[in-house]
């Protein structure tokens, strides 16, 4: 999931209703839209978005692997 270095893009501030503005450019790099939905995560101190239909790939994905594993297991 974490191939590539990190990168920093700048400062954001929570509003009064708690939403939090994601820099443009990064909006324009992930082709990120008005209306799209995110799973939020938190793991210690850390926060994590990704994309709805992301999560959905990334789960089908590994449901499919179990799958594939245990398939393996019983021959």
């Amino acid at each position: 999931m974490f191939h590539k270095k990190p990168k920093m893009w700048g400062v954001t501030t929570i509003g009064e209703k708690g939403q939090i503005v994601i820099p443009s450019k990064l909006r324009e790099e992930l082709s990120i839209d008005k209306g799209d939905q995110f799973v939020v995560m938190t793991k210690d101190k850390f926060i994590g978005l990704i994309r709805e239909q992301d999560m959905t790939g990334l789960l089908k994905e590994w449901l499919d692997k179990i799958e594939d594993l245990k398939k393996h297991e019983e021959k």
